[in-house]
């Protein structure tokens, strides 16, 4: 059975522009455009009516409330979705603020329709898509940074699987590795992968440290 498409939305002032990625995503059939918004609290407002949001592709220049404070919105207030910068500038300091307010990748507007998809996927199932405008040092370098500062950007970083792992995990009711494997349905070395891959994006070191963080930050 094929699964469902992912629930796609853009930010975009230009209409023509946002229209045009519109309606390219609607040839493709992994994904569905359920929302278009001249700028974030435009997006913010018509939210309610669609629902959830998988991947979010936001134009970082617009009116009213930018995509550096949309983006920021975006993974404080629905962290589950993966919030896309798009832009016509290459600068790095426009990408590294970008990651800054929480971005999982970073487009250009010129960049290739196969390079779009490539990267709605990339942050909707490893949750960050990289390319030659954001390596691993760069995103390293941020994400180390705002660790000490904003734990929830970090907490948001976590994909769906992982996150179901860290709020198991840090209930000391569940138990051991095989019994967050049977509440999962997946094997325990599966859990493993994903308890690695969570301290590492948290940068703590033991269970302790996942249940001391997230008490003290409300984290869920």
């Amino acid at each position: 059975m094929a699964s469902a498409p992912l629930h796609i939305a853009f930010v975009d002032d230009h209409r023509l522009v946002r229209e045009g990625l519109a309606n390219t995503c609607s040839q493709w059939p992994l994904g569905k455009v359920v929302l278009q918004a001249d700028d974030g609290l435009h997006y913010e407002k018509q939210l309610p009516e669609v629902g959830h949001i998988h991947v979010a592709i936001v134009d970082l220049h617009m009116p009213v409330r930018d995509g550096y404070d949309t983006i920021a919105w975006i993974v404080r207030h629905t962290p589950r979705t993966r919030a896309l910068a798009l832009s016509f500038s290459d600068d790095p300091l426009h990408v590294e603020r970008a990651l800054r307010a929480g971005a999982c990748g970073y487009l250009l507007k010129n960049a290739r329709t196969e390079e779009m998809f490539k990267a709605i996927v990339h942050a909707h199932e490893h949750g960050f898509y990289y390319n030659h405008l954001v390596d691993r040092q760069l995103r390293g370098r941020v994400d180390h940074d705002l660790a000490t500062r904003h734990p929830h950007k970090r907490w948001a970083s976590l994909t769906a699987m992982q996150h179901q792992v860290a709020v198991l995990y840090a209930d000391p009711d569940n138990g051991t590795m095989a019994d967050i494997a049977i509440r999962l349905g997946i094997a325990p070395a599966t859990v493993e992968k994903h308890r690695q891959a969570v301290f590492e994006k948290l940068d703590i070191g033991s269970r302790p440290e996942l249940v001391k963080l997230v008490l003290l930050n409300g984290l869920k």
